[in-house]
């Protein structure tokens, strides 16, 4: 924990070393976010099945998803970023020293310009709690959890990307399908797609245990109990993405010159 806080310090300071530049790019990934939340609501706005969900439960759903994702730019973004760490042959001395493989992936790269669409969907994650009405504490507490489980969907599909880099070297486009495209399918109702759709940001990419099934327990549309341990699936994917990097550390033999 000591080395982790390091890292983070590091990175912290030396970002900060340009003020002005870290500053406005921080604006800018706010801006990507209030433009991209603001999208969503523009676009429920055409569909009658926004008569069921309020502003509020919308901006609910849409600041769990940006949350998990942001939260996994910032911090983790040296497993996203995993072709540059076996490219310069990082990787090779990072086997050779005695810490932690994981630990040291993450203090690769941090990204602290991404920490303004952090905080920022996390100020749209409690203007939507505080305006949604007849919720318990414990409720409360539940929906705060989401915003855990969010980040580890995306931390582990950006496992599974460092995982391809040990095979192509380069870093794969396709990912971003996954990454960026389960972001922006899942700040949506999953209702309002088809139930092929669902399944996969069900079983596949659990985005939907994360928004769509926790919230319309809690809001009430829902008694299924199944929807309120919906979450827990969000604990295989990382699971498997760990034991798969795990597995591509011990066969892997260079990079090459």
């Amino acid at each position: 924990m000591k080395l982790i806080i390091k890292y983070i310090g590091m990175y912290l300071k030396s970002q900060l070393e340009y003020k002005s530049s870290f500053i406005l790019t921080c604006i800018a990934q706010l801006l990507t976010l209030s433009l991209s939340s603001f999208m969503v609501f523009i676009l429920m706005d055409k569909f009658d099945f926004l008569d069921s969900y309020n502003i509020y439960e919308l901006m609910l759903g849409v600041s769990i998803v940006q949350f998990g994702f942001s939260f996994s730019e910032c911090f983790f973004r040296g497993f996203d970023k995993f072709e540059e760490v076996i490219k310069k042959g990082n990787l090779d001395l990072m086997l050779i020293r005695p810490r932690n493989i994981y630990v040291q992936v993450f203090g690769s790269n941090i990204e602290f310009t991404k920490i303004s669409r952090v905080l920022g969907s996390l100020v749209l994650f409690i203007i939507a709690i505080s305006h949604i009405e007849n919720i318990s504490w414990i409720g409360i507490i539940y929906l705060y959890m989401l915003l855990l489980f969010s980040s580890m969907i995306y931390i582990a599909l950006f496992i599974f990307s460092a995982c391809f880099c040990f095979k192509t070297v380069e870093g794969l486009e396709f990912m971003n399908i996954f990454t960026d495209g389960s972001r922006e399918f899942g700040q949506y109702p999953m209702g309002l797609f088809r139930r092929e759709v669902v399944l996969v940001f069900t079983f596949l990419i659990p985005i939907a245990c994360v928004n769509y099934y926790p919230i319309s327990y809690i809001l009430g549309r829902s008694n299924n109990i199944w929807y309120l341990v919906s979450p827990l699936l969000c604990i295989i994917p990382l699971l498997i993405a760990i034991l798969t990097f795990n597995k591509c550390i011990k066969h892997y033999e260079g990079a090459g010159s």
